[in-house]
């Protein structure tokens, strides 16, 4: 009886089987953890528009480092295979702290870098708008500097 044989047969028809199979497995998992990443990059472009957007209405509409703040608050920045810019609108279209009544602040243009070559090493993020109404405007209040324009 040659039922060794058989058994070694068996054994690599398996590891055959296994090595086709793990490459499929392989980019599925990194598919998944693409995927996480991802939304988990998608969710902090949204955070910190909404930070730049909160710190654009209680701060001066010209404060230069409302943009840098915001984009501070990006989770794995380094992730990022293209940084995110920042735009500030306030309307109506042309008004000063005094006359102004909404701010939207708006991040785009911001790219995830991959984890499968497949998908050409970037996946672009969606833009983040973020509207709020306007609230004093100014990094000084009452003689004091605004704690949260600091």
């Amino acid at each position: 009886m040659k039922q060794p044989k058989t058994r070694w047969t068996a054994r690599g028809v398996t590891a055959v089987e296994f090595a086709l199979l793990l490459g499929v497995m392989v980019m599925l998992l990194l598919g998944a953890v693409d995927m996480a990443r991802w939304l988990v990059a998608s969710a902090s472009l949204h955070e910190a528009a909404r930070a730049g957007a909160r710190m654009a209405v209680v701060c001066d509409l010209q404060d230069p480092d409302v943009a840098g703040r915001a984009v501070e608050r990006l989770v794995a920045l380094s992730a990022l295979a293209s940084a995110p810019t920042l735009s500030v609108v306030a309307e109506p279209i042309g008004c000063s702290a005094a006359n102004c009544t909404r701010l939207r602040v708006t991040l785009s243009g911001a790219a995830l870098n991959s984890l499968l070559p497949a998908w050409g090493g970037q996946l672009p993020l969606p833009a983040a708008h973020v509207e709020l109404p306007r609230e004093s405007l100014s990094s000084r209040i009452d003689g004091r500097s605004n704690p949260s324009c600091l």
